[in-house]
Order: structure tokens, then sequence, then C-alpha cells
């Protein structure tokens, strides 16, 4: 329990990092790098779970399919599923965001 208090911030940091690197540059390269600072050994960290927006978008697509690789929980919230996802949360655009956010917290809850 207390190496995974201490494990999550790096994990946080790591996923900003990659998000930080994506959205600066879509070029291949910069996405190599990203992932390159994503830890790949399973032991690395005892809870490995993640919440993509936009999982099924190009972008997302390629994340989620990146940390199921790595054997992560993954979540994709979008407007349609992403099949390698762990599990979705397909949400109606139609939707107030306040309808939105409580549909996604609640499918995260189960997830």
């Amino acid at each position: 329990p207390m190496v995974q208090q201490q494990q999550q911030p790096s994990l946080v940091l790591q996923a900003l990092a990659l998000i930080t690197a994506i959205t600066s540059t879509l070029s291949s390269s910069s996405l190599a790098a990203a992932q390159s600072c994503l830890p790949t050994d399973p032991m690395a960290v005892a809870a490995r779970s993640v919440l993509i927006y936009g999982g099924r978008g190009a972008l997302g697509a390629h994340c989620v399919q990146h940390f199921r690789s790595n054997n992560y929980t993954v979540v994709s919230v979008d407007l349609s599923a992403n099949d390698q996802a762990t599990a979705n949360v397909v949400l109606d655009p139609k939707d107030s965001l306040e309808t939105q956010s409580s549909k996604t917290l609640a499918a995260v809850e189960k997830a």
C-alpha cells in the first residue's frame, strides 16, 4: 500500500509528459520519445489504469493501444466505443456536461 502511493505521482507525471509531447507536436519521433518515458515493466506499478478522453479518435486510439500493450487497464471516453479498451464510456453529445460527467464517473467506478 505505501509503495503504491509513492508510485502513483510518477505515473501522473509520466502521463502528463506523454500528453504534453503529443499535443505539442504530432510527429512520430515526438510520440516515440513520449512513449519511451512510460514504464514497460509490469511489476513497476501495482495499479496501472488510465482514462483516455477521445479514445476512439486517431490520437486517442493510439494511446489506448499503447497503454493496453503495456498491461494497463484502459477506460476510453468518447462518442463511440473502442474495442481495444478495457472499458468504454460512450457519451451522447446531446447530454449536458454535468450528465456526461456523471456517466463518466459512474463508469470509472465500475471499471
